[in-house]
């Protein structure tokens, strides 16, 4: 993720609700470690897979 991406992550209220899509299992596992790390340990983002059809449209 670039810089820019992370300050603008950064700038949201803590209670800003986050989504990522994402492409296997492994990349939201990093990004969610990521996030704590950098946001806070309350931050708790929803995630999905792009194969996960019916939760892409639910977002």
């Amino acid at each position: 993720m670039s810089p820019a991406t992370w300050r603008k992550l950064a700038s949201l209220d803590k209670k800003t609700r986050l989504a990522f899509i994402c492409k296997d299992k492994e990349t939201i596992t990093l990004y969610e470690d990521l996030l704590r790390a950098e946001l806070g340990e309350d931050i708790f983002p929803t995630t999905c897979l792009m194969e996960e059809k019916d939760k892409l449209k639910k977002y």
